[in-house]
């Protein structure tokens, strides 16, 4: 079990500054400070010699000290949650998921805050000829859904007003070969 208490102070923050005479375009310049503090805790439980599971929460409060708000972007909590089994015929299973939650938009950004997401994802691999040879179907976001980050509201770079999407579903197959 480990627990993580955090505090920090960023000050010059490089952002986009409006430029003077009221042209319209912007600037990067260092200005602006966050402060926040938050916490991480990380569990790891060894089930049984066949099953184990890893588990991590994060929890953070940050504050645009220039705005008097709330920073933007970075998930507030984030939960993550794996578990791994090795079955008795040499495959291994893997099965994830990961929860991001209370994203703020920037303090001028009237949009919506930033819808939850979670992603689930699965693994499944075999290792053959005394481990020098792997196969593995890996599928991400299984459950495929719409998964997205924050993205600026237009300045100084075109409105992206649907935010960035994440990949939806997607299946790999992986061959791994040791010398």
């Amino acid at each position: 079990l480990d627990l993580n208490l955090f505090q920090y102070y960023w000050k010059d923050i490089i952002q986009f500054v409006p430029d003077i005479g009221g042209s319209g375009t912007r600037t990067a310049q260092n200005t602006g400070e966050q402060e926040g503090h938050g916490l991480e805790v990380e569990a790891v439980w060894q089930v049984n010699n066949t099953l184990s599971v890893l588990s991590n929460y994060s929890w953070q409060q940050s504050k645009d000290e220039q705005n008097d708000a709330d920073a933007a972007n970075a998930p507030e909590q984030q939960f993550y949650i794996r578990a791994t089994t090795s079955l008795p015929s040499g495959w291994n299973i893997t099965l994830q998921a990961n929860r991001v939650m209370d994203r703020n938009r920037a303090f001028d950004d009237a949009r919506q805050d930033i819808d939850d997401y979670s992603t689930v994802d699965f693994t499944l691999r075999k290792s053959f000829l005394m481990d020098q040879l792997e196969l593995s179907l890996i599928t991400k976001n299984i459950l495929n859904g719409d998964a997205r980050e924050p993205s600026p509201n237009g300045q100084p770079v075109p409105a992206i007003t649907n935010d960035l999407p994440l990949a939806r579903r997607r299946i790999y197959g992986e061959i791994r070969y040791k010398l």
